[in-house]
């Protein structure tokens, strides 16, 4: 999935072979490390094809929510966002 400036996430279509699972991936620009999300294939389906995400995955925090919604790696959203807080 293309992002555009945030970069691409990297969808794996199943978790070792098991096809009820899906990993959501990218390298983080903040710690240069892979960041991953591990998603009920289900659940995936159901938001990309209209559901809310806050819906479809209502277990995950806000922070994981976003990663999907933009890109932006929990770590990254911290710098981002830093720069908008006021002194």
């Amino acid at each position: 999935m293309d992002l555009g400036p945030f970069g691409k996430l990297s969808i794996e279509a199943s978790v070792d072979g098991d096809e009820r699972f899906m990993c959501v991936s990218k390298r983080c620009t903040a710690t240069d490390e892979p960041y991953r999300l591990f998603l009920e294939a289900e659940a995936v389906l159901a938001w990309r094809t209209g559901e809310l995400i806050q819906n479809a995955f209502p277990e995950l925090p806000a922070e994981e929510r976003e990663f999907l919604l933009t890109g932006l790696t929990p770590a990254e959203q911290d710098v981002f966002y830093a720069n908008f807080q006021e002194d």
